[in-house]
Formats: C-alpha cells, structure tokens, sequence
C-alpha cells in the first residue's frame, strides 16, 4: 500500500472505522497497533463530548416514573427559580451561535494565512453536514415521527405530522451542537477542548429538557444521529490528526 494511501486512510474516520471493524491485513492498512490507537483516541474524545449527556438523561430516566412527570417537574421548578430559567432560554437560543461564530472565522481565516485549503474545507464540511442533517434529515425524522412535545401534556406519535407541537424527537438543538462538538473534539484531539464541548452540549441538551421542549429519550437519540453526523462532517473536512 502507498504512503498517500496510508496517510489517507489515517486521516478519514470512515476509511479508520472500515478498516478497524473488517480487521484488514497490515499491508492493506494500518498496523494493528497504529489502528489500535487511532480507534481508541475516537473513543475516548467521542465519550467526553457524549457521556455527560447520556448520564444525565439515564438519571432523569430512572429517577423519574415517566418522561411526562420530568417536565411536569422542570416546569414547577422555572416558576420557583425564574432567574435560572430565564439562562436557560438565553443558552437554547443562542448557544449554537457560538459555533456559527467559530465557523465564521474559520471561512475568513481560509482566505489567509496558514492551512487556507485545510480551513475552507472544513468550513463547508460543517456547512454541507448542517444543511444535510441538522435541516434535512432532523425536519424529515421530526415530522415523519410526529412525537408530541413533553409541552403539551401530551404523550405518543402523530405520524407524519406538520404541526411544530409534535416535532419532538429527534432534537434539533441538540443534534446540531453535538454533531459540531464531536466533530471538533474529533478534528482536534485535545482533552481540555473536548471537556469544554461536552460541557456545552451538556448544557443545551438539558435546556431542550428543562425547558419542556424535548424529552430525554429525544436527546438520546439525537446523540446517536450526532455520532455518525461528526464522522460525516470529518470525512468530508478531510483531515483527521493521529
């Protein structure tokens, strides 16, 4: 196998993940220690961006009787504490921006200095992933499911439905933030910069929650939506650091 081969296969997750999974002989891929630790740094990076989430909505779920008593829960709580409730609505509202923000930058620095083409790609890496899976593919499993928002009162599936109120599952917010944080966490591979992702997906995945637009099974499976999303938006950014 040629050297470009090898360096390609290295840095595109889905080349890493393929050849991980189908055991490949070392002289068609990587050797088995090199796949070994490419394959464990996604692990870990995927899991610091992803596990506080899951654990907290594995808490609520077994805390609570049904997914329509933790709303009714969080909906007491924000008339006992407006003030928090008021950062929460600030947060689902904007804490997207601070990607958008990021990305921004990214396209202005791609037309200077260092790694021009590396930053361009990945501008519209991020741009075609939103526009296919957070626009695309979240509204089309939104209205095809038709899950009654925990805002409601309601509980159930109103299949193939237009109506705003039973766009549930999956979470758009979600899925959006934590497909860009996991791509990201992914890209760089920096423990601190993957801690503070996590903490930002954490904190829009629980204002969805708290704020009864979503319930936790919602943000669960925008997790998994997310998973493959941040290896899509890798792939087509083209560069992934060992």
């Amino acid at each position: 196998m040629s050297e470009k081969s090898t360096v390609r296969l290295k840095k595109n997750p889905f080349n890493l993940l393929f050849a991980t999974l189908k055991k490949e002989n070392s002289d068609k891929s990587l050797s088995a220690d090199e796949r070994k630790k490419e394959l464990l740094a996604l692990v870990l990076h995927y899991s610091i961006v992803f596990v506080p989430t899951i654990i907290l909505c594995t808490v609520l779920l077994f805390i609570f009787p049904t997914e329509l008593s933790i709303s009714d829960f969080f909906s007491e709580h924000r008339k006992t504490i407006p003030l928090f409730a008021k950062f929460m609505r600030f947060y689902t509202n904007w804490g997207n921006w601070l990607f958008y923000i990021y990305f921004l930058i990214i396209l202005i620095l791609s037309f200077k200095g260092k790694d021009r083409k590396k930053k361009r790609k990945l501008f519209f890496a991020y741009l075609i992933t939103q526009l296919l899976i957070s626009l695309l593919l979240i509204f089309l499993l939104k209205a095809g499911l038709g899950r009654a928002r925990p805002s409601t009162g309601m509980s159930g599936f109103h299949f193939f439905s237009l109506n705003p109120a039973y766009h549930s599952m999956p979470s758009g917010h979600t899925t959006e933030i934590a497909t860009v944080s996991s791509g990201l966490a992914t890209y760089y591979r920096k423990i601190s910069f993957s801690i503070l992702l996590g903490i930002v997906v954490l904190l829009m995945a629980f204002s969805r929650i708290y704020l009864s637009w979503h319930h936790p099974t919602d943000v669960l499976v925008s997790l998994f939506i997310a998973f493959f999303a941040a290896l899509f938006m890798n792939y087509l950014a083209g560069r992934y650091k060992s």
